[in-house]
């Protein structure tokens, strides 16, 4: 039986309480339907890997000003993975 649930295992330290975890998995398990979703959407096959610096800051303004937080997290997950800074 399949699940929506995500197949993978996140190491918390110490010291982070329930109410803590509670947050980030909820947040973790709706930003990735979030970007399954836009990986489908827009065929992007791991495109944030590739994508200059100047595409994803436009990206993350633009998302900005729609007010989604799902996406602008996903942008700033994606500004952390490439070692870059927002501007």
């Amino acid at each position: 039986m399949s699940s929506n649930q995500p197949n993978f295992h996140v190491y918390v330290p110490v010291g982070v309480t329930a109410r803590g975890r509670d947050l980030f998995r909820t947040g973790t398990v709706t930003c990735m339907r979030k970007f399954a979703d836009a990986e489908r959407k827009h065929r992007w096959k791991d495109a944030f890997v590739t994508a200059s610096k100047a595409d994803i800051m436009a990206g993350l303004h633009e998302h900005i000003a729609k007010g989604d937080p799902r996406d602008v997290i996903i942008f700033c997950l994606i500004l952390i993975y490439r070692g870059w800074r927002i501007e």
